[in-house]
């Protein structure tokens, strides 16, 4: 089953489903077609595992061409009302036409998260690239954010930790309560939590560290530049975060974000900020009082 799917998703790996066509280029894989076809003929209903196991590879797929992409909840269960409706569909007759159908529908989807910008020029484009993300080393990530692991507060908290939560695993070596979020995680456990940093909420006074090496705040940069409208979101956000900390707790990560960290309350906060390379910058934030 997984085979099929996994074949149907990697024969358009490349395509740009902003493409104003898209639905005249997509490559339709044949056995995946007589798979789900059989599938649909012996069984009332596609079951859960069928469109969870689909949804992970369309993420997947997508962040790998767009890190900067924010998907709630919300968005990823239209995503699955997609998928659902179209193998609820699914027949003997036509369903090249309903997959067609079903690229139209994955196009206006995906239209409404990015940029207005972005979106027109895409759509003349049949192909787009990948960007290949590496995961931080666990004793490069110390290094660059000049993490001194024999004086974290607990408990510790990942932001945007990578699949393979490097450096929590390390963390823990030392004895650190160590909790991960990220919205794609390969090891499930109660540390683990798998969700879009919109979607989770910073309780307050509860963290003795946030770290974020390259993640949040990269993505806030991101947001400031090119989608000004979601700025308050990221802003908020933010600021939840920061509250989060208990009195001697710090949210250390990079890159900084000069213009936001000149607005902070220096009465509640202390804000340093050092080189890395070129205009990059790790930042501390270390809360003083509460």
């Amino acid at each position: 089953m997984k085979k099929y799917i996994q074949q149907q998703i990697d024969q358009n790996t490349d395509l740009n489903l902003l493409y104003k066509n898209v639905e005249d280029i997509v490559k339709i894989d044949n056995n995946f077609l007589i798979f789900i076809t059989q599938y649909k003929n012996e069984n009332e209903k596609i079951n859960d595992e069928i469109t969870e196991f689909t949804i992970e590879k369309a993420l997947s797929a997508i962040y790998r061409i767009n890190q900067y992409i924010d998907l709630e909840k919300k968005n990823i269960e239209e995503l699955k009302k997609i998928y659902r409706d179209t193998y609820e569909n699914l027949n003997t007759n036509d369903n090249k036409v309903l997959l067609r159908n079903h690229h139209k529908k994955l196009r206006q989807w995906l239209s409404n998260l990015y940029p207005e910008k972005f979106v027109t020029p895409l759509s003349d484009s049949v192909q787009i690239g990948s960007v290949v993300n590496s995961e931080y080393s666990a004793d490069l990530q110390i290094e660059l954010l000049d993490i001194d692991i024999e004086k974290l507060q607990e408990p510790v908290i990942d932001i945007g930790s990578g699949q393979n939560s490097l450096l929590a695993a390390k963390l823990r070596k030392y004895n650190y309560k160590v909790y991960c979020l990220d919205r794609e995680l390969k090891i499930n456990d109660k540390y683990n939590i798998e969700a879009s940093w919109f979607d989770y909420t910073f309780a307050e006074n509860y963290w003795g560290a946030g770290i974020a090496n390259m993640s949040f705040s990269n993505h806030f940069l991101y947001t400031m530049i090119n989608e000004k409208e979601k700025s308050a979101k990221y802003f908020s956000k933010y600021n939840e975060i920061l509250n989060s900390l208990k009195s001697g707790g710090a949210f250390i990560y990079a890159p900084g974000i000069s213009a936001v960290e000149e607005i902070i309350n220096k009465k509640n906060f202390s804000v340093f900020s050092a080189d890395i390379i070129h205009n990059i910058k790790r930042t501390k934030i270390k809360r003083i009082s509460i």
